[in-house]
């Protein structure tokens, strides 16, 4: 049996522990298999949510992404079902291509997440000037930082202390075989269907983009194009994001291939 992160960090009672009760919103779980999967935003959890309502019989390969969009807690672990759970899974991703994936894909379009920071910020900031240097330096303030799920620490999503297996976005394949052996569990791939990720447009990889307005960059995705991840970095700006976001990139180091982590 796997042992709760956060659920001895107070003595209070458990539905009423905000750590845990956040963690155990963001387990979903996997019908027929007895397994839990613990989704992190921007962590392929499109194409993992898609692929879950597919393996629990609510949708058919091929209908709408945007099913998974309206029942986000559909499949929401109860406690009975964390804690009986025979098996165990999440996905992780380098912090720094995360939070950069955040700015390019929901502030750039101004999706719903750009628009939480908008309320978060007051509504004293304007979307179209914002650039990825602005984004990262709000990120110091810890009520903007945990503001929004995109963005938020991958570690507060973490349910267990340990999991039965530790997945990366960077080495992906690796999860689409193990699922399919341990779990009997199929990926299907939903990037084409949501239109999200750098696959999407050509990726430019020189000069420094981190003080480049959002209303220059979706110009720039209009036709085609988007600075790479690298490419949002100064190196101030990336040891700004080392230390805001240092427990996710301890993690990644520990569970994952810390070779993946992005540098400069």
């Amino acid at each position: 049996m796997a042992l709760f992160k956060y659920a001895s960090n107070s003595n209070q009672e458990l539905s009423k522990n905000r750590a845990h009760q956040f963690a155990q919103n963001h387990a979903l779980m996997v019908y027929g298999a007895n397994a839990v999967y613990s989704f992190i935003p921007k962590n392929a959890c499109s194409t993992l949510r898609y692929s879950l309502a597919i393996h629990n019989g609510c949708i058919d390969a091929g209908d709408d992404v945007n099913w998974i969009h309206s029942n986000n807690t559909t499949f929401q672990a109860t406690l009975r079902e964390a804690v009986q759970a025979n098996y165990r899974f999440v996905v992780l991703r380098c912090p720094f291509k995360r939070v950069a994936s955040v700015f390019l894909d929901k502030f750039v379009s101004k999706d719903r997440p750009s628009w939480a920071y908008h309320t978060l910020m007051g509504r004293d900031v304007s979307l179209d000037e914002l650039t990825f240097q602005d984004f990262i330096s709000t990120l110091h303030n810890p009520k903007i930082l945990s503001g929004d799920v995109h963005w938020t620490p991958q570690v507060n999503f973490l349910l267990y202390c340990e999991y039965s297996d530790v997945f990366s976005v960077e080495r992906f394949p690796e999860a689409e075989s193990v699922l399919s052996e341990k779990l009997n569990f199929s990926l299907y791939d939903a990037r084409s269907l949501t239109k999200h990720g750098l696959d999407q447009v050509s990726v430019v990889d020189e000069g420094m983009w981190h003080g480049v307005p959002v209303k220059e960059l979706y110009a720039m995705k209009q036709s085609g194009m988007l600075p790479s991840y690298r490419a949002l970095y100064s190196n101030q700006l990336f040891r700004e994001v080392k230390a805001i976001y240092s427990r996710d990139v301890d993690l990644y180091a520990s569970w994952c291939n810390s070779k993946d982590l992005l540098t400069l």
